[in-house]
């Protein structure tokens, strides 16, 4: 019987067998567009268009120079547990965000630090291995923040809580809101995600013990890397 699917379709498929059996594994690079047009003697856009399913489908990464590659499968579990929020705890560096023991650490590779006439606003974004899983944004007001810590790159021990504990505004409750929604291309540049990817915002609020909002965070997920696990006393 004749084969009538598209010869990128036949290629990609290949190519998504190589990746099913483990020929290919995380991080291996797949062949190039020329070893493509070699190897089933198409032209560069049929070997474009294979290489473009595949990424499509998110099974794939392009990285700009270098190839195209395997992409990581590894998800981050990202466990809120309801501990108690005293200054004690901010300062010995303890969060109610935890992560599984063994799972891969989540880095930050990129910080900014800005401040207009309201808040601190400081930027980031994180890696697991050297895959851009997240997208951080946190505000915190100007009358707390200015002068401290909380304003350079380097918060000290126990982060941005211990450094509001430490001017008197520890925070004492959360708020967290999680939304599905298409990335913007925006955020699927900076997380290297395919055109349809879902992310997952979480806006979260800290709240200090007068009920006074001390942080907005927003938080970008790359809905493919994150598993959200609430804990918490009934």
């Amino acid at each position: 019987m004749t084969d009538s699917r598209p010869k990128y379709r036949r290629i990609a498929d290949d190519l998504r067998s190589e990746i099913a059996s483990a020929r290919l594994v995380e991080g291996d690079r797949l062949p190039g567009e020329n070893d493509i047009m070699e190897r089933y003697g198409v032209a560069r856009m049929t070997a474009r268009q294979a290489l473009g399913v595949l990424q499509e489908e998110g099974l794939v990464v392009a990285r700009k120079g270098a190839g195209v590659f395997v992409r990581a499968s590894s998800v981050v579990p990202r466990i809120v547990r309801a501990n108690p929020a005293r200054s004690s705890v901010w300062r010995s560096a303890s969060s109610p965000w935890d992560k599984e023991t063994g799972s891969e650490a989540l880095v930050i590779d990129r910080l900014s630090v800005t401040m207009d006439s309201a808040d601190v606003v400081r930027s980031r974004r994180y890696l697991v291995g050297v895959r851009p899983v997240m997208l951080a944004v946190s505000r915190i007001p100007v009358a707390l923040a200015a002068g401290t810590p909380i304003a350079e790159a380097d918060t000290g021990p126990g982060g941005i809580y211990a450094r509001l504990a430490d001017v008197g505004h520890a925070p004492v409750r959360f708020n967290e809101s999680v939304t599905g929604r298409l990335a913007t291309g925006v955020e699927r540049q900076e997380l290297n995600l395919r055109s349809s990817a879902v992310v997952l915002e979480v806006r979260r609020l800290a709240f200090d013990v007068d009920e006074l909002v001390v942080e907005v965070s927003d938080l970008v997920m790359d809905a493919n890397a994150f598993t959200l696990s609430y804990d918490f006393d009934a």
